[in-house]
């Protein structure tokens, strides 16, 4: 590989690339993906240009798919944020144990 010497990188260029319309595209393109793969329920998609890039979002559009985030994961998994992500599985996620004791109704003490 060659080796690159002196190289400058002009941030207001980067800035613009990172805010043009064709990254904007790829990123709402690769949200509507992942809001796909989550499956049932209503996932928004939003995209926008920031102060330095662009950025989108997925978020749940109605009570079915806030369950089934909150429920299954199914965002997290299709994001691949959660272990056995990347595809909407239908087994939920271990939930977090925590060490703490609890009383018999399973509180905290």
């Amino acid at each position: 590989m060659a080796k690159l010497e002196n190289l400058k990188i002009n941030g207001a260029t980067v800035r613009e690339i990172h805010n043009s319309g064709p990254m904007l595209a790829l990123l709402g393109s690769e949200a509507r993906k992942i809001a796909s793969r989550a499956g049932a329920g209503e996932w928004n998609v939003h995209v926008e240009r920031g102060p330095k890039r662009g950025r989108a979002a997925v978020v749940t559009g109605d009570k079915v798919a806030r369950e089934r985030e909150g429920r299954d994961r199914a965002l997290s998994r299709a994001v691949g944020g959660v272990a056995g992500g990347g595809g909407g599985s239908e087994t939920a996620a271990p939930r977090r144990t925590s060490s703490r004791p609890r009383n018999a109704q399973g509180r905290f003490i």
